[in-house]
């Protein structure tokens, strides 16, 4: 079959000395001619060892499962528990009798938090009829750069507390930095409530655990004096105090705990499958919800889009068509602001 692109078409597409598919005859010798060509690449590797995955984190035989040195096995023989392989896991340590039991305080905080978006999402995927674990996984996904921020929390801090060092700034110095860039830039301040959420006890609890154990540290310290510079400045303002959330105070106790902002996100969202793995088999036992597929209706009291409106006759397309083309940047400016105001078209994001 005769090409109808030009050679350099061709070269472009499809590389150097290579020519495009030309049916099943040219397949036949092109393949013999790869495979007089494999030759001396297999010498190249003749005698290598096969690829095979790696790991520095565990293996396995048939008497016994290692983690980071340890037989698994002895380690729960010994009597030691899920929190302390946590630390083994992802610090490569046995920790210290009350480090265990803060991992485990902050664990079981970490289960279920009710009908938050895991839960709902869980519950929604499991209404679809999927497999318990895809529905599962839903809920799991839920967690992202506003829900659960574990990990962007971490990083924040982590990148101050690195900027303190280097410019020999102290705890409440570095707070009031941040403070002020944030709200400079009109950024949320991860590990407090938004303004009007208070009375939720748990995150002082969470503070006054880890002083009571002797885990609380510089991050816990930090976590403070974050607060307390943001008071300050809406103190002056005067608006209402704002109070630490579950990211700040267990965000702070787990850095504080050795772990990474990646690891503490890892160990919140496998504890929250446990939660979300009971709301998903709580929604398929539920019979009440049950209808048939495709039947679950909607009224126009929950629908905030525009009012029912005619389907105009196809010959009347031209009047009724709205084209979007812009012509000059003034008209684009234009076109993006009305577009912008169509909620569901991703304009607005």
């Amino acid at each position: 079959m005769e090409s109808i692109r030009k050679p350099a078409e061709e070269e472009a597409i499809y590389g150097p000395g290579r020519e495009p598919y030309a049916g099943p005859a040219e397949t036949i010798e092109r393949g013999e001619a790869e495979r007089r060509v494999a030759k001396p690449v297999e010498k190249l590797v003749e005698g290598r060892e096969p690829f095979r995955w790696r790991s520095i984190v565990s293996y396995k035989t048939v008497p016994k499962i290692v983690l980071r040195g340890y037989d698994t096995t002895r380690l729960v023989e010994e009597g030691y528990g899920v929190c302390d392989i946590l630390f083994i896991l992802f610090q490569s340590r046995i920790p210290s009798s009350n480090e265990e039991k803060m991992l485990n305080y902050l664990t079981i905080l970490f289960f279920d938090d009710g009908m938050s978006l895991p839960a709902v999402i869980s519950r929604a995927a499991a209404d679809g009829r999927s497999i318990m674990t895809q529905a599962i996984g839903a809920g799991i996904l839920a967690f992202g750069h506003v829900y659960g921020p574990f990990q962007d929390y971490g990083c924040m801090v982590n990148e101050y507390l690195e900027r303190a060092e280097r410019e020999n700034k102290n705890l409440k110095e570095i707070a009031q930095i941040l403070v002020k860039e944030y709200l400079g830039q009109g950024k949320a301040i991860l590990g407090l409530y938004p303004e009007g959420v208070e009375g939720d006890p748990v995150p002082y609890r969470v503070f006054k655990k880890a002083e009571s154990l002797g885990t609380a540290g510089k991050y816990h310290d930090f976590q403070i004096e974050i607060q307390n510079a943001v008071n300050q400045v809406r103190g002056k303002e005067g608006k209402t105090k704002l109070h630490p959330d579950m990211v700040g105070a267990a965000g702070s106790a787990m850095l504080d705990l050795g772990f990474t902002p990646e690891a503490t996100w890892a160990i919140v969202i496998i504890t929250r499958a446990y939660g979300c793995g009971a709301h998903v088999m709580d929604e398929m036992e539920d019979k009440s919800t049950e209808e048939p597929y495709g039947v679950r209706l909607q009224g126009p009291e929950d629908y905030d889009g525009i009012p029912d409106r005619p389907v105009p006759p196809l010959k009347d397309r031209e009047k009724v068509a709205k084209p979007i083309v812009a012509r000059t940047v003034d008209d684009w400016h234009r076109t993006f602001k009305e577009l912008r105001k169509i909620k569901g078209s991703g304009w607005s994001i």
